[in-house]
């Protein structure tokens, strides 16, 4: 009530010389309704005043009232009119009225022809204090009245659709009636919204800053979607405004309306209480009564316009001057004319009892209206549990979102156990398979080792008879130097001897260039292990630049966390785990074939690699990569002391039996010198004694051809041990084509192949190893040849290959140490960037699912909502963006663990290049010592 009086106070201040109609009404008749104009463009009333019965001296002066020397001329005889909807026409027709006289509630006034003035009691009764403030409250009811006059009425369903808006993305003017959030409500989350977008948008200024190359389109996004959070509030406010206008003008017009009615139905009240005659007031209430429309309903007061010109048809304190107006002088009453007002005990009472009614009628409405917001209390009650059960349910399911998140984390765990058990039980086989390899080839290098030491004891034999047949030659030849013929027959049979020498000398040449070629086989060999090497060195230096790669990439995905640009960097880390994997696959397929050949030389090696899992995790890779290279290392040691120990044997048979050659070859060589230097002898001599050892030089002629045929026997012996030679060669890695092929080949298990026996080229030694026939080869003049430093050169080139062997595949491994901490940073990178699309979606879900519930908890909200709702959702949201900002807390931390994880695969790299540094130097070291066995090749190429 105070908020429609507000303004009636301020509006008494109005100058009384004012004598238009406008002034009249309102301030002679507050209780009659002027014209209501329906149009939802009126403004609402002005600001309430604190003191609205304050100045009553001040108002209800003489120069004040309506009435008196001033005011009394504003009352004309002439009727006016009120307009009323008839029933029985249409809505847009009114009814003009005659307004009932008013003389009939008036009060006469006493003057000079109309008796003697009141007495001083009955106007000290007129002005007392308690009447000043009925006058008042008369007046400011009135006032609220005439300013209620221009609002609008709305209807019942019309006020619900206010009160239950709807709630769109771009509403319409019209407002539909939905049971979905009020403007109220959705104006809450647009708020909270816009609190964490304003967050967010500072985060991702932060992060533009630190960030000075980040493109600036994330930024840009967040201050379009503050622009439109903002706007959208801006609108919803200026919405929420205007309905709360039209609310509060729809009530004070009913209220309005109420009174008009109330008042109405009290006429006889009102005019018996200012004094009348009974005769005058019948005549005045017949007359009233004909011109009387009936009262409008509630429901029919949108309808209902009248004259903002016409004055009320009430009764009213200030309604009595008309008696005085129409009879004696036309003149103005002074002011002083007001105190002869006359007004009895009774009617005073009569007055009363109407303010009482309306008092209680005041009541009425005041517990109707707490009744609306107890009843709107409820509702928000029953609003705060089922927005709290909706909360409940949204946790239960994100619960149940995780649970299925984890149920097919494990389920593929678990397929990937399968696969890489698969895979371990295929690596076995093959193990199996290249162990029972291995056997084979370790038996037939036994019985190959059996046979050359055979070989190597027949050709001892056959030296040590070679020897005794050529002492017993020796006896022979000094018998026959007396005889010339038998000398000339024994020279022949020398120059037969000379012209074989010749040959075995040949062949030692041709053997000779076979190891020289061998030699130079060993040399390109070394240069491409070197190409492999460098091959390996470029290919670290490529995982070096693909952990940098990494590192930026989980920069990049750092910087895109807030931006959602997850695609690039899960396109940037896909590619490489893919090819870590699948060189995972190469190496456990090359190694599948290695189990079966190390069964019987190494037991625990096959074991070990039948045990290979094909599916593991990067830390089980990891440290079965480091058991690997221990097997490694034991296997080869085993290999190599079995093969130094081959070596060894053949080598020391081998020398025995070139210096049993050696030594017969300086003999033969120096008695060939001797019966040179004999036969000269004889020559010149020319002595005829020659004939008389004919016989005897048969004899020693078939002597000869006996030592010569044990020659041609310790030759045969020879190619034996050539043959066993030969076998050992094929066990050496003297293969070129394999080595070639290794330029192009990252496999280090290819090497394996220059161990084994691979088909020799007929056209390569020749006669040496009894392929072929032997080709006539020009002697070299001047070059040695010595089985030692052929075996010395033989075993250095065999240590150097080993060493070369083992660095390479210290290198593979190195390598592959690379790539799967490479694999491993990525795949951290790639779990980060899961989570964090998780946390985001999570995020996202919670929003969407939260705004529903928001959605449905409106329906259940009442007409009336306090400041108290808002303030419970922005407590609930507050909670909200602190578990968000919980949230982004984590995902930080997890980003700073992500960069820790990253400085310590850095330092394994730093120590990964400190062991390529030191390999190098092995490397230059092994390169010295061919450097050294290049300048021994060259000084027995001078020899």
């Amino acid at each position: 009530m105070r908020r429609m009086f507000g303004n009636a106070f301020q509006s008494n201040t109005t100058s009384p010389t004012n004598n238009s109609h406008s002034t009249t009404n309102y301030q002679t008749d507050p209780l009659r309704s002027s014209q209501v104009d329906f149009s939802p463009s009126n403004s609402r009333s002005q600001s309430i005043n604190s003191d609205p019965f304050g100045s009553l001296d001040d108002v209800f002066s003489p120069e004040r009232l309506p009435f008196g020397s001033s005011q009394a001329g504003s009352f004309s005889n002439s009727p006016s009119h009120t307009r009323f909807p008839n029933t029985h026409e249409p809505a847009s027709k009114t009814i003009r009225l005659d307004q009932r006289n008013r003389s009939d509630s008036a009060t006469s006034f006493s003057d000079s022809s109309r008796g003697p003035a009141r007495s001083p009691s009955t106007k000290h009764v007129l002005l007392g204090p308690d009447l000043k403030s009925k006058m008042m409250l008369e007046l400011l009811s009135g006032q609220a009245l005439v300013e209620a006059s221009s609002f609008q009425i709305l209807s019942f369903n019309r006020v619900q659709q206010l009160k239950k808006c709807t709630h769109s993305d771009f509403p319409t003017p019209s407002l539909s009636n939905q049971d979905q959030m009020k403007l109220e409500n959705r104006l809450t989350s647009i708020s909270n919204n816009l609190v964490l977008e304003k967050k967010i948008h500072d985060a991702t200024l932060t992060l533009a800053e630190s960030d000075v190359n980040q493109n600036d389109s994330n930024l840009e996004h967040s201050n379009q979607r503050l622009e439109q959070l903002r706007d959208e509030k801006a609108r919803i406010q200026s919405e929420l405004s205007e309905i709360s206008t039209k609310l509060l003008q729809h009530l004070s017009a009913t209220l309005s309306l109420s009174l008009k009615k109330l008042e109405q139905n009290q006429p006889s009240d009102y005019s018996s209480s200012f004094g009348q005659s009974p005769t005058r007031s019948a005549s005045n209430h017949r007359q009233a009564d004909q011109h009387r429309s009936p009262s409008p309903s509630l429901t029919d007061a949108s309808r209902c316009t009248i004259l903002s010109s016409d004055r009320f048809d009430g009764p009213h304190l200030f309604a009595n001057n008309r008696h005085g107006l129409d009879h004696h002088q036309a003149s103005h009453p002074s002011p002083r004319s007001a105190s002869n007002l006359t007004l009895d005990t009774g009617q005073l009472l009569q007055y009363e009892k109407t303010i009482a009614q309306q008092t209680s009628d005041l009541e009425q409405l005041r517990a109707e209206l707490a009744n609306l917001r107890q009843q709107s209390v409820l509702a928000e009650t029953n609003r705060t549990s089922n927005q709290a059960n909706d909360l409940k349910r949204v946790e239960r399911e994100l619960k149940l979102e995780n649970e299925r998140v984890r149920h097919q984390t494990d389920q593929t765990h678990t397929q990937e156990l399968d696969r890489l058990r698969r895979e371990v039980d295929s690596l076995a086989a093959d193990l199996e398979r290249e162990r029972s390899q291995l056997s084979g080839d370790k038996q037939a290098f036994s019985t190959r080792t059996s046979d050359a030491e055979a070989r190597a004891r027949a050709a001892e034999a056959s030296q040590r008879q070679l020897e005794a047949d050529v002492d017993r030659l020796r006896s022979e030849l000094e018998t026959a130097e007396e005889a010339k013929d038998s000398v000339r027959i024994e020279l022949a049979a020398l120059q037969a001897a000379v012209t074989r020498l010749a040959d075995q000398k040949a062949d030692s040449e041709r053997q000779y260039q076979t190891l020289a070629e061998q030699l130079s086989s060993k040399e390109s060999e070394r240069r491409e292990a070197i190409a492999q090497l460098d091959n390996f060195r470029s290919m670290v230096e490529k995982l070096e630049a693909e952990n940098i790669t990494l590192n930026k990439s989980v920069e990049d995905l750092k910087a895109q966390s807030d931006q959602q640009a997850e695609e690039k960097a899960k396109d940037d880390i896909d590619e490489p785990l893919s090819n870590h994997s699948a060189e995972w696959e190469k190496l456990l397929e090359k190694f599948s074939g290695v189990s079966t050949q190390v069964t019987l030389t190494n037991a625990s090696f096959a074991q070990f690699l039948r045990g290979a899992p094909s599916q593991i995790s990067m830390e089980g890779r990891m440290e079965w990569m480091n058991e690997l290279i221990g097997h490694l290392e034991n296997h080869l040691k085993i290999i190599t002391t079995q093969h130094e120990s081959t070596l060894e044997t053949e080598r020391q048979s081998h020398e025995q039996a070139s210096q049993a050659q050696m030594d017969e070859r300086t003999i033969l060589s120096t008695q060939v010198a001797e019966l040179e230097t004999k036969l000269f002898e004889l020559q010149s001599s020319h002595t005829p004694a020659a004939t008389t050892t004919s016989s005897e030089l048969e004899t020693v002629t078939q002597q000869l051809a006996a030592a010569e045929k044990r020659i041609e026997e310790a030759t045969t012996s020879a190619n034996v041990v050539e043959k066993a030679l030969r076998e050992l060669f094929k066990s050496l890695p003297a293969n070129a084509e394999t080595r070639a092929r290794l330029e192009h080949d990252a496999d280090l298990g290819a090497f394996r192949l220059g161990y084994e026996a691979q088909p020799t080229k007929k056209s390569g030694l020749g006669g040496l190893f009894g392929l072929g026939k032997r080709a006539a080869t020009p002697v070299e003049e001047g070059s040695e040849y010595t089985f030692d430093s052929f075996l010395e050169r033989i075993k250095l080139l065999n240590e150097s290959d080993k060493k070369l062997v083992d660095r390479l595949i210290k290198y593979e491994i190195e390598k592959d140490s690379y790539k799967n901490n490479a694999t491993r940073a990525q795949k951290l990178a790639e779990e980060c960037q899961a989570a964090l699309k998780t946390y985001q979606s999570q995020v996202k879900e919670l929003e969407e699912r939260l705004e529903y519930a928001d959605t449905q908890s409106a329906t259940m909200l009442d007409r009336f909502n306090d400041l108290m709702e808002s303030e419970e959702k922005a407590h609930a949201l507050a909670k909200r963006s602190e578990a968000y900002t919980t949230q982004i807390a984590n995902l930080n931390q997890q980003i700073e663990n992500l960069k820790k994880e990253l400085e310590e695969r850095e330092d394994e790299i730093e120590s990964m290049k400190k062991s390529e540094v030191k390999a190098r130097h092995r490397f230059e070291d092994l390169e010295g010592e061919m450097s050294s066995l290049k300048l021994k090749l060259k000084q027995v190429e001078r020899q």
